[in-house]
């Protein structure tokens, strides 16, 4: 690890921000407290301001804030949880879920366009992880009281890339999908309290390869205004799914669909 500082005239330093070995900005509970790094003020939201990679090299335990936020428009930016996990303090309990105690009502992670986020987990917020055009991979989201993640905000915008990821035990929905160019492959979406993938303003998409079951809601699979251009495939139902364009290679519950 390579830490930055400047020195006063008083000859003390002050750590501005540390680099790990292999130039990536750490993000720690630790330097969170002063700021890890130019741009990003004492506290959460840990304010991500640049282009690069970040990696994190402790869990973050959030009050009622968000847990990172990246600005839009910085061009790439590769955020790896690195096995550890941002925690929110709101719970859930039943499987499906049936209530939760809603402590905060903010975004574990804010991932606008050019942004990925992978490898580790993000639970206990309203959502997850609000993801328009992002992408995620090998990620586990649980505990949100609306929706595990969510893409976009409105028809136009950029959909998210999900692969290897599950969405558990969330209140409302594991994946919300909206606008153009979703993917959600080889994840997992169980234990939600409404349904497991959903998308009632998803323009175009791609569902594939994924395991989807023991959510509730009006099916599995919930998407009632899909666009004829969302391409369901390859999927595993407990039970049958609504919306969207079946390629007839899905399973429900057990049965071709």
């Amino acid at each position: 690890m390579i830490r930055f500082a400047i020195f006063l005239s008083l000859g003390l330093a002050v750590p501005l921000f540390s680099i790990a070995q292999d130039g990536a900005f750490e993000i720690n509970q630790a330097c969170v407290e002063e700021g890890c790094f130019d741009g990003d003020d004492p506290g959460f939201p840990v304010n991500i301001m640049s282009s690069g990679v970040y990696k994190l090299t402790s869990n973050l335990t959030v009050g009622d804030s968000h847990g990172i936020l990246v600005n839009s428009g910085l061009g790439p930016v590769e955020i790896d949880l690195n096995g550890y996990a941002v925690i929110g303090p709101n719970e859930c309990s039943g499987e499906p879920v049936t209530k939760c105690n809603e402590v905060t009502q903010e975004r574990g992670v804010i991932a606008p366009d050019g942004v990925s986020v992978k490898n580790g987990s993000v639970s206990g917020f309203e959502i997850g992880v609000d993801c328009t055009g992002c992408r995620m991979a090998n990620l586990h989201i649980s505990d949100n009281t609306r929706s595990g993640a969510t893409a976009g905000v409105g028809a136009n915008e950029t959909g998210l890339i999900a692969r290897n990821c599950v969405f558990e035990s969330n209140l409302y929905y594991g994946v919300r999908l909206k606008g153009e160019g979703n993917l959600v492959e080889g994840s997992i979406a169980r234990f939600n309290g409404n349904a497991g993938i959903t998308g009632s303003n998803a323009v175009s998409g791609v569902i594939r390869n994924n395991t989807i079951s023991n959510n509730e809601g009006t099916g599995e699979f919930v998407g009632i205004n899909f666009g004829a251009n969302v391409l369901v495939t390859g999927n595993s139902f407990e039970r049958a799914f609504n919306g969207g364009v079946s390629a007839d290679d899905n399973s429900c519950a057990g049965e071709k669909c």
